[in-house]
């Protein structure tokens, strides 16, 4: 471990500014404040996590890769993805926000339980609170605050994917045409998997969509992530009427119609927009387009525009993806167990038709 960096951040100050960090990209960040900041914060965790640097600066957190130890005695060591969460509070308000620390608490602790059962969902290897104190303004460009307030600071170790979310893949032309079916198939098989496996355990993770599935470079495995919006089936806790959770793009139409009693088919729908975006590169309603009316509109009324060049290839995968679409929820698959049995005929057909899967 490198020497220990002597803080020089004045607890006791309420206004300490930070310049120079408003990057995408923070990995070659010199910023010594910064670091004493964090360094003051990593003492908190209940797992320890060594060797950090700066990874990426997202939308409701600071990512920093480490190591974590796997052993007492610290001969394994394990990469990890630290992120330091701006959840509870509310810069709108400038106050503490209790609603929103409970949500992330109930969020990883749905995702820990299920990655321990699932290796096709990313692992949660801690998760907590540092403490009350310093928040991070993240949105503000060039010249940043850290001001001392009542909200309490939470962090979660997970696992480390080197790797793509399934929407940078989809949506670069080179990733996407460079994409073999072998690697559709499998990906499918994977997430189909994992969400099983959610809804096995009484889940609904209500925002399947390609930003929260990652492929990792290692195995070509897989996972699923971000259970913001999970909840138990039947549980509509925080919901409000008329409120559309997740992105409107992946969400079946009785949500849009306001329904809040969800349960797997939701699921199931999303996963089909998922599963025709892998087959065509394409969404099944929008043709690119971005407009959020126009897409409500067409998820109401329209069909889905046809999946084009069939082939015997991918025509039962085409046919479980139709189903998955029905915009009726008694027409879709009724549940993850009657998807997976027509996927895994389908795959057994593959393999007699093909030599490479």
């Amino acid at each position: 471990m490198a020497d220990e960096i002597e803080p020089t951040v004045d607890l006791n100050n309420n206004d300490i500014e930070i310049e120079g960090f408003a990057h995408e990209k923070v990995r070659n960040i010199s910023d010594s404040e910064l670091w004493r900041f964090l360094r003051l914060l990593l003492p908190g965790m209940d797992k320890p996590v060594i060797d950090v640097e700066p990874y990426v600066k997202a939308r409701n957190a600071h990512m920093f890769k480490g190591k974590m130890l796997q052993s007492r005695k610290g001969h394994k060591k394990r990469d990890v993805l630290v992120k330091v969460h701006k959840h509870d509070y509310d810069p709108a308000k400038e106050t503490h926000c209790p609603e929103k620390a409970e949500r992330f608490r109930d969020e990883f602790k749905i995702q820990q339980g299920l990655s321990g059962k699932c290796d096709k969902v990313v692992k949660i290897y801690s998760f907590g609170n540092l403490g009350k104190g310093y928040y991070f303004d993240i949105y503000e460009p060039l010249k940043k605050k850290i001001k001392q307030k009542d909200a309490d600071l939470l962090y979660t170790v997970s696992e480390f994917i080197e790797g793509f979310t399934l929407k940078h893949i989809l949506r670069n032309d080179e990733t996407r045409k460079s994409c073999r079916l072998i690697n559709r198939v499998k990906w499918a098989e994977d997430i189909v998997e994992a969400l099983k496996t959610v809804h096995d355990e009484g889940y609904v993770h209500r925002d399947i969509k390609p930003d929260n599935i990652v492929i990792s470079k290692q195995d070509n495995m897989a996972k699923l992530t971000d259970f913001g919006i999970a909840r138990k089936q039947g549980c509509n806790k925080y919901d409000e009427k008329h409120t559309i959770w997740g992105n409107p793009f992946y969400t079946p139409p009785e949500r849009i119609m306001g329904e809040t009693e969800t349960d797997a088919r939701s699921d199931i729908y999303s996963l089909g927009v998922v599963l025709y975006e892998l087959i065509t590169g394409n969404h099944p309603l929008s043709d690119g387009e971005k407009d959020f009316k126009r897409i409500i509109d067409q998820s109401l009324k329209s069909r889905i525009n046809p999946i084009r060049n069939r082939n015997r290839f991918v025509q039962g995968l085409c046919d479980i993806t139709e189903k998955c679409l029905e915009k009726d929820p008694s027409k879709r698959y009724q549940s993850l167990g009657n998807l997976k049995v027509d996927l895994d005929d389908y795959i057994v057909n593959l393999r007699n038709i093909t030599n490479y899967y």
